[in-house]
């Protein structure tokens, strides 16, 4: 997923996200334009903890007042603004200078055949926020910000959603949202967790013959260290140069079962948010060092896995190098 987007199930849009609140950078708010609220019953079912019973509307110009909106109902709103491919309402949601990145028309790309089952939007505390994911919320940076960006409050929304293309198995997102209120008005700052959850049984992984391609050798790479448990078809794709050791028949079959959810090539930018979020930098200067040592073509894919246990899906970028005509995965150990 796309550091600075998060899936959205029926447009398929993604947008601005950062894991965790000690990695949020302040800014001033530069958002100040009121928004027109669109009725989420339209797109689904809506479970709301928090949302107020009615927004108040300017009387001469029928606009929508956001500082009356609560926290979960911003998201809502975001949420179907994407859905309507609403660029400039989504983008007045968001706070200015945060980590959000406002969206623009050209970056929009909507997924076909997305259709949304179930949906819940409600404010939760920190305190539910770990015990849902059982990640640290760090409440004290987030009242630190209040200050510094010159909010008055803050708010934890949790939402949550499922999602299928045409007849494929449904999968589960969520996102969980940090919102601070400015000058009366709720604006979403980040996307503080994103997951997704899919059985591995229902998983289709890709079989051989495998592509010669940035794609095709990080699958047979994946397929055969955690399904098949065959080291010479793992090794057969590992560059010779790289700094993964080549691998044991022991080595795959002590490896935790996993499937291969899917293998897709992606920017620098867009493969350092599976890193653990890593600066952009560092994945770029992995790529120019293969690039200077072995004089190689280079080319990040973000691989995504699941494993039989957890059902949640992981993702981490890999770095792929030509060599003489032929793919090779020279580097996944970026987390």
């Amino acid at each position: 997923m796309d550091r600075r987007r998060l899936l959205v199930a029926v447009a398929g849009v993604t947008f601005s996200g950062v894991a965790g609140c000690a990695e949020l950078e302040p800014g001033d708010n530069t958002t100040t334009a009121e928004v027109t609220d669109t009725p989420a019953s339209e797109q689904a079912d809506i479970k709301t903890e928090s949302q107020s019973e009615e927004e108040s509307t300017d009387d001469e110009t029928g606009d929508t007042d956001v500082g009356e909106t609560e926290p979960a109902a911003v998201v809502d709103q975001a949420r179907v603004a994407l859905n309507e491919a609403d660029v400039d309402t989504y983008n007045q949601l968001i706070y200015g200078d945060g980590p959000l990145d406002p969206i623009k028309p050209d970056e929009f790309d909507p997924a076909e055949n997305l259709e949304s089952i179930e949906l819940t939007i409600e404010e939760i505390s920190p305190s539910t926020y770990e015990s849902r994911t059982g990640e640290t919320f760090d409440q004290q940076q987030a009242e630190t910000r209040l200050t510094e960006i010159g909010a008055d409050e803050f708010a934890v929304v949790w939402w949550e959603e499922q999602y299928r293309a045409g007849q494929d198995v449904p999968i589960d997102s969520l996102a969980v949202y940090l919102l601070y209120r400015v000058d009366a008005e709720w604006l979403l700052y980040a996307s503080i967790s994103n997951s997704e959850q899919i059985a591995v049984e229902d998983i289709n992984e890709p079989t051989p013959p495998f592509a010669n391609s940035p794609t095709g050798v990080v699958e047979q790479f994946y397929v055969s260290a955690l399904t098949t448990g065959d080291a010479d078809a793992v090794n057969e794709v590992l560059y010779p140069e790289s700094p993964q050791e080549q691998v044991t028949d022991d080595d795959v079959q002590e490896t935790d079962r996993r499937a291969l959810v899917g293998a897709e090539e992606r920017s620098v930018e867009r493969a350092a948010e599976a890193a653990s979020f890593s600066d952009p930098e560092d994945l770029e200067m992995a790529g120019l060092l293969a690039q200077d040592r072995y004089g190689v073509e280079c080319q990040f894919v973000v691989v995504s896995t699941v494993s039989e246990g957890d059902r949640f899906v992981k993702r981490f970028p890999v770095l792929t190098v030509m060599d003489d005509g032929d793919w090779f995965v020279h580097r996944i150990d970026f987390e």
